[in-house]
């Protein structure tokens, strides 16, 4: 399976161009999936085999996954710089609903959300999230943020307000066309297959560096984002390792690029 990491919107097409790159025949499978409009790291399967085992992580919950978020609110819209959300999601045919709007047809699902504050701007309603997503549910950090936080996800057109403050207006010139949801880091176990140290157990993590249409906004609101999310990068065990030469350098295509590899 490969690691990929994307500065813009994956399709179906792009999809295929990775398989070719790779000099890949089979189909790749998608492993998990993410809301429409989000970037950062998505993982894919080379084999039927390979995906039914990494799949089996996602169902367990051991699989690591953080995400970064540009939420409306200020410094003064958090309480404290980290938390805890545990509140349920209510679906109706597949599709969250508000929780006033629950009834006897929806189907609650068990929530949870871990969060943290990296940075707000001192001159716009605007602050970075990092967040940890403990389960998995459709649209779970949008409704989390919007409806228990009160801060929802900048650009977000379902649960975000239609228009903005003066103040963001004055400061953010770039008008939103997506929601800064960005899957910034994944992390799943893989073991050896070679070396003295073949079948022992590691934890394999790839950082997806921040997009840069996030980059500009966080810039004009003055938000400062720890390095390690700009940088990105693939860890073994807490480890940094040297990515595999880098099949997408030409100008045919755009700037997503392979961060990691495991056998």
């Amino acid at each position: 399976m490969h690691l990929l990491l994307f500065d813009s919107l994956l399709s179906d097409k792009y999809v295929a161009e990775v398989g070719r790159r790779l000099n890949h025949n089979g189909n790749l499978y998608p492993v998990h999936r993410l809301d429409m409009d989000t970037t950062g790291a998505l993982l894919l399967g080379l084999t039927e085999a390979r995906t039914r085992d990494l799949s089996a992580q996602f169902r367990n919950r051991t699989v690591k996954k953080t995400y970064l978020a540009l939420v409306h609110g200020g410094i003064d819209a958090f309480s404290s710089i980290s938390g805890q959300i545990r509140e349920p999601i209510f679906l109706r045919d597949g599709q969250p609903v508000h929780h006033s709007r629950a009834n006897a047809r929806c189907e609650m699902k068990e929530a949870a959300t871990d969060w943290e504050l990296l940075g707000s701007s001192s001159i716009a309603p605007l602050s970075v999230l990092k967040l940890k997503l403990l389960t998995g549910y459709k649209h779970q950090l949008r409704v989390h943020l919007a409806h228990r936080l009160k801060t929802p996800i900048f650009g977000d057109a379902l649960y975000s307000p239609k228009t903005g403050s003066v103040e963001l207006a004055r400061v953010v010139t770039h008008s939103p066309e997506r929601m800064f949801l960005h899957s910034a880091e994944l992390g799943i176990h893989r073991y050896r297959s070679e070396g003295p140290t073949k079948g022992k157990r590691y934890e394999l993590n790839v950082c997806a560096p921040l997009p840069s249409d996030f980059l500009q906004v966080c810039r004009q609101a003055q938000i400062v984002v720890p390095e390690h999310f700009l940088v990105g990068g693939t860890f073994e065990d807490g480890k940094r390792v040297e990515p595999e030469p880098n099949p997408f350098t030409t100008e045919e295509t755009p700037r997503e690029s392979v961060v990691g590899r495991s056998q």
